[in-house]
């Protein structure tokens, strides 16, 4: 169990824990082609399976809470393998979000500088590693979905 799973454990947090896997990086324009991309997978691939291993003894040792697990590896590689369904024709490069300073304009943000989404729906990517705030949104659906099928009422 992690620090932070015991802290929260320890301190009556028990409710549901939800456990997500990485999604497949080495599909993002920063590894895509490179020579370090089949090493990033496998790496990839090591952790989530040491991840669900972990779940799985967690599960077992605390039966008082429900343990849910979320495999965006696989949501990720599903929607990479049928971007086109999902409105994407762009999947290997990247629309940088446009950076704002201007704290009158809606995108601007007064302590920080942060960046916009992007305009432009049929790419996947914001940027070398980050996926677009579309894709979060179905990420965030997916998820939600799962969450409403395994909640008991």
């Amino acid at each position: 169990m992690s620090t932070e799973q015991r802290n929260a454990y320890d301190h009556y947090l028990r409710g549901t824990y939800l456990f997500i896997t990485l999604p497949p990086l080495e599909r993002s324009p920063d590894h895509i082609g490179t020579s370090i991309a089949p090493l990033y997978k496998q790496n990839i691939i090591d952790y989530n399976t040491a991840l669900l291993k972990h779940t799985e003894r967690f599960a077992t040792a605390h039966r008082d809470v429900n343990i849910l697990t979320f495999d965006a590896h696989a949501w990720f590689n599903e929607i990479l393998d049928t971007a086109e369904d999902y409105g994407f024709t762009n999947i290997t490069g990247y629309e940088h979000g446009r950076l704002q300073f201007d704290k009158s304009d809606e995108c601007s943000d007064a302590s920080m500088l942060r960046f916009c989404e992007c305009t432009d729906p049929t790419f996947f990517w914001f940027n070398t590693g980050h996926p677009t705030a579309h894709v979060h949104r179905l990420l965030a659906g997916a998820i939600e979905s799962e969450l409403k099928r395994a909640s008991v009422f």
